[in-house]
């Protein structure tokens, strides 16, 4: 494990709290080289500091670095938990009815397990609390084991933050980081029982966030605005200039209540007023949204794409011709799976055992060469269209999701196609009746031969055949 490496992804993800994140990178370098005691789980860590510093999101980050995922943090937030009946729900009753606590590590045992506010649970907790610390497991109301030694335990506490704040400690480097650990340590020691702060491995503490670690949070928060629903998936373009982020950033920086205190400020200042303003114009319309600092507040101004209508007419065309691409593709792969395809592929390999088998005589007899040279071409043609349309098929589909640009001479592509596409069916025909490229007219009535002089003209040649009928009508029969 490249120990650089893992204190740049955690900062990168979680701003302002780097003294902590060498704390828990240390921590990582002893599960990783496996010197950590077994029998209990992976690590037990203690996060301490003010509210709306990061301890949560370090927890999702840590889950998504050992288990890949960030839903493999089951987090149980212990004010819900202050008495002690609610307590025995997360071990679950004789009844046989499952616990909370113990059914989540059954079926997820390879987890960050999170006790949020951990200071609010009832005293009884702990007493669960020091089994699964000390020997790695619990047993559930039924008397069935359960095992966290494949889980990370990570308790949050906000005890000492409030002296933290008044005081002159802050964490910083050298001394006065020490100093603040201190602090914490001593809280901690005074409020958690001897015997339960002694199996917590690492107490880690969290700082304030300043206002320069605030204007990283605000961008991180724009990126994920941008990300949801109303946004990604609207026909719309959003830029909010540099001057509002600064904005945000001061009037959401409050040292008391950290992160939670800027998503209020950009709640209120940016999504609420962006939305009023959405729910103005109509779903399909294309917008260019522009937000300006304009007279020290946000201003958000709308305006339409003029070039909309030719961008949606495009988006349907390229759709369209999708669309009209596949069925293509299945009329020629309704042929070539046909009965008139598949008797002249059985042709062939007749004509190709002739082939080896009279290997001299075969090729003495023209007719017979040339009808298999014909369909030999007429295969390989036909496997030249099932692929140039797949192609053109597979084009248009990655031009419609917007992977690739929508070229206008796919368009050409596919009318060229569909005249070769002709051309190659009428040969099929051909080479299936060579004979019967004819065209039979009957005319009925009671002077036929008139009418079949009269439409003569038209045709390139003619043979005439006449039947009597009674009160002197007749048919005419035009073969050409």
């Amino acid at each position: 494990m490249d120990a650089k490496a893992v204190l740049t992804h955690f900062n990168n993800q979680v701003f302002g709290q780097e003294a902590a994140v060498a704390v828990l990178a240390n921590v990582l370098t002893g599960i990783k080289t496996a010197l950590s005691k077994t029998g209990k789980p992976i690590a037990s860590l203690l996060f301490v500091g003010p509210t709306g510093v990061g301890k949560t999101e370090v927890a999702k980050v840590l889950a998504a670095f050992m288990f890949g995922s960030r839903d493999r943090m089951v987090r149980f937030d212990m004010s819900e938990f202050s008495d002690y009946g609610a307590v025995n729900r997360l071990i679950g009753g004789v009844s046989g009815m499952d616990g909370q606590l113990t059914s989540a590590v059954r079926r997820e045992p390879f987890c960050v397990l999170l006790f949020d506010e951990i200071e609010k649970a009832d005293a009884g907790f702990f007493d669960l609390l020091l089994q699964i610390l000390g020997e790695g497991r619990l047993s559930d109301g039924s008397g069935r084991v359960v095992n966290f030694c494949s889980a990370i335990i990570i308790m949050t506490s906000n005890i000492g933050a409030a002296r933290f704040q008044m005081g002159r400690v802050r964490l910083q480097q050298g001394a006065e980081q020490e100093e603040a650990i201190a602090h914490f340590m001593n809280v901690a020691q005074q409020h958690f029982r001897p015997e339960l702060f002694n199996r917590i491995d690492e107490l880690i503490p969290f700082s304030p966030l300043d206002q320069l670690t605030v204007r990283f949070v605000v961008e991180r928060e724009i990126a994920l605005l941008k990300k949801r629903e109303g946004i990604r998936f609207r026909r719309m373009s959003l830029k909010i200039e540099e001057p509002v982020l600064d904005f945000l950033a001061e009037r959401g920086y409050h040292e008391k209540y950290g992160a939670r205190y800027l998503q209020r400020t950009i709640r209120e200042q940016l999504v609420l007023p962006l939305a009023r303003k959405l729910n103005q114009e109509d779903f399909d319309e294309r917008l260019e949204v522009l937000v300006q600092l304009t007279e020290g507040a946000p201003v958000i101004r709308i305006k339409r794409d003029p070039l909309a209508l030719d961008l949606l007419l495009e988006e349907l065309e390229k759709a369209n011709y999708a669309n009209y691409g596949g069925s293509l593709r299945r009329r020629i792969q309704g042929i070539l799976s046909g009965y008139l395809y598949s008797s002249f592929s059985s042709e062939i390999r007749t004509l190709e055992r002739m082939a080896q088998k009279e290997e001299k005589t075969f090729w003495k007899q023209p007719q017979q060469a040339a009808r298999y040279a014909a369909l030999l071409a007429l295969a390989d043609r036909g496997r030249q269209l099932s692929e140039q349309i797949e192609s053109i098929e597979m084009a248009l589909s990655i031009a419609v999701l917007g992977i690739e640009p929508y070229q206008p001479a796919m368009r050409e592509a596919i009318e060229q196609w569909e005249n070769d596409f002709f051309d190659w069916k009428k040969a099929l025909c051909e080479a299936g009746n060579p004979d019967g490229n004819r065209c039979f007219l009957h005319v009925y009535g009671a002077q036929p031969l008139e009418v079949a002089r009269f439409i003569a003209p038209c045709l390139n040649s003619l043979v005439f055949t006449s039947t009597a009928q009674q009160s002197g009508s007749g048919t005419a029969t035009i073969r050409q």
